[in-house]
């Protein structure tokens, strides 16, 4: 006996309507996807502030909607530069429902495809996400894939070059439905952690399960974009001062640079969702009605919210050397 949860009782309605990419994504790029119709069930949530990056965008389209079976996408690039974001926003705007879980040296076969378990007395098959999203046509999102072990992710192979999912446990043959899709997202091209950031967690892919996959790499922001993110997000602070927001981009950017170089002291850098967490906090803790007083003071007024936000996590050294990125950029 094979069990769905109860949320998934209710039919996906797959009927769409076409809908231009420029106006759906806020993008100059020809064209027109479909938008399905009505799903509220496991529908990403968007904001309406998000900014895409024309090329990303298209690799992912591109992706979503190929007529290839199998393969998969794997977007990578650095922590917190944004990758689950762009999943999220592009998938809400679709109305295509979406399964995300997070990926850990702990997570094994089992937790995708699922388990057998006890209900009223009964011995059920309660389905995994790989399975789920298989069955019912969802976008499964892994996220942080190369942080588990290689071994555990040979469920995925069979789907992925195109075949059916078998349950062994109960002899079903789950043949994919059209709109199945498998998005992962790492830290890493597969090649593991060449920068000494992630401290052993992220962990080099066996290039035969990386070449069953697209990829897209996702980098921070230029300067340019994540300062119309950050005035775009907090506008009360782009009316105080955009220029405090110019200064303070000045500074993500720098740490950036400084964390590709080996002979820096800095390697980790600021991220972008660590300064948006630096503009929540600082919101709470005074920093908005400070800024553009004649007595700002960048130890005493923006230094207590980027501690909470970064320059905690850093060593002594790290933190000295990022300080003095700070001062020289807000100066």
């Amino acid at each position: 006996m094979t069990n769905l949860p109860a949320g998934y009782r209710a039919a996906i309605n797959w009927q769409s309507v076409p809908a231009s990419v420029s106006e759906l994504f806020s993008i100059s790029a020809p064209g027109k996807v479909p938008v399905y119709h009505h799903n509220d069930q496991f529908v990403q949530k968007t904001s309406e502030h998000y900014r895409f990056n024309k090329d990303q965008l298209r690799g992912l389209l591109a992706y979503l909607f190929s007529a290839s079976k199998g393969d998969a996408l794997l977007v990578h690039g650095p922590f917190g530069a944004g990758k689950t974001s762009m999943i999220r926003e592009v998938l809400g705007r679709l109305k295509w429902p979406t399964l995300m879980l997070s990926w850990s040296e702990k997570s094994d076969s089992f937790e995708l495809i699922g388990r057998q378990g006890i209900q009223f007395g009964d011995t059920v098959f309660e389905y995994g996400p790989l399975a789920l999203a298989a069955k019912l046509g969802l976008v499964l999102v892994i996220n942080e894939i190369d942080r588990g072990r290689a071994g555990d992710l040979v469920a995925l192979n069979d789907v992925l070059d195109g075949g059916n999912l078998v349950i062994k446990e109960t002899g079903e043959v789950i043949e994919p439905h059209a709109n199945f899709r498998v998005i992962c997202t790492a830290n890493s091209a597969g090649s593991g952690d060449l920068t000494g950031q992630y401290v052993g967690s992220v962990r080099r892919l066996d290039p035969a399960f990386l070449d069953r996959f697209a990829m897209i790499r996702v980098g921070y922001m230029e300067q340019s974009d994540e300062l119309d993110l950050l005035m775009l997000q907090f506008p009360d602070y782009a009316r105080k001062s955009s220029h405090f927001l110019t200064k303070l981009t000045s500074f993500a950017m720098e740490t950036r640079s400084k964390a590709v170089d080996v002979a820096e002291p800095l390697s980790n850098p600021i991220s972008t969702r660590a300064l948006m967490r630096t503009l929540n906090l600082g919101r709470s803790m005074g920093l908005l009605r400070r800024i553009g007083e004649s007595d700002f003071s960048v130890k005493e007024d923006l230094l207590p919210a980027l501690d909470l936000s970064y320059l905690n996590r850093l060593s002594a050294d790290e933190r000295e050397a990022a300080v003095t990125v700070l001062d020289l950029n807000m100066g």
